[in-house]
């Protein structure tokens, strides 16, 4: 990987880290803001879930899905 690579991948992460933030929905579910929008400029639904046997999972609870329906047959 040649260095602009890396400079543009440092920056970009940390431009991308400063944005993104994690809010408490209830117990074992937060919600996580980023910058990202559909075309429409609704945010990206973005969650972070506790896993039942430990771990964590990244999921959109089905948001997207549901973005997709407005313009598609779905």
């Amino acid at each position: 990987m040649n260095n602009s690579i890396l400079t543009i991948e440092k920056r970009l992460c940390m431009s991308l880290c400063e944005a993104i933030k994690l809010h408490s929905v209830k117990e074992g579910l937060w919600s996580i803001a980023t910058p990202f929008t559909f075309p429409d400029g609704d945010n990206y639904s973005l969650f972070l879930q506790e896993g039942e046997r430990g771990g964590w999972k990244l999921t959109d609870l089905a948001h997207t899905w549901m973005a997709l329906s407005y313009d598609n047959d779905v």
